[in-house]
């Protein structure tokens, strides 16, 4: 087994080549990996260099505005946040909880086929048992809303039959909504306010 002796010569033309074909591929020597990390023995130190970007006029007015602290502020109306989310959580419906019933007999089973008889389908509406739930803790911890805007929104809904059918779906719906609400007031709310610093 011969093994073949590379020289430095013979290193630098492949290096070379090697430069040659990422400059083709991707228009740049830089873009290839790394040939050598180390030069005539001694680490290589990489040079970071600010281009003439970072100088123009452009780039310091545009810095000028992207760096200034800034403070923003929410101011929710509560009484409006409230009269939506009733609304909202008057607008929720829930369906019975219902069972189909179909009745099918069988009239005759041979070694192919079996033969049956549609007896007819019934829905009926079924009594769901659920755990007691505090429907104002609920929607409090999961809106961020106060315990008392939670109770002045739940005890002025006229929807009770939808809480009584399903009180975890119509929790899961009425924290989604409020949710939208609290987003939308706190977006046509916001203001920025400049520190100056």
């Amino acid at each position: 087994m011969q093994l073949m002796q590379l020289t430095l010569e013979d290193y630098e033309t492949f290096a070379a080549q090697y430069q040659e074909q990422i400059k083709e591929i991707y228009g740049t020597a830089a873009a290839g990996s790394t040939l050598r990390k180390k030069h005539k023995g001694r680490d290589k130190k990489n040079k970071l260099t600010r281009t003439k970007l970072f100088e123009s006029a452009a780039f310091k007015a545009f810095w000028e505005k992207l760096a200034r602290k800034t403070d923003y502020t929410v101011a929710f109306d509560e009484a409006k946040v409230i009269e939506r989310a009733i609304e909202a959580l008057d607008s929720i419906r829930i369906e019975d909880y219902e069972a189909i019933i179909v009745s099918t007999r069988i009239t005759g089973i041979s070694a192919d086929t079996i033969t049956t008889t549609d007896g007819g389908t019934e829905t009926a509406t079924l009594r769901a048992r659920f755990t007691a739930t505090d429907i104002f803790e609920e929607i409090s911890e999961n809106t961020a809303l106060s315990y008392p805007t939670t109770a002045a929104i739940v005890s002025r809904i006229g929807n009770l039959a939808a809480i009584a059918r399903n009180p975890p779906r119509f929790i899961a719906h009425a924290v989604a909504l409020i949710k939208d609400i609290e987003l939308e007031e706190m977006l046509r709310t916001l203001s920025y306010h400049p520190t100056g610093e």
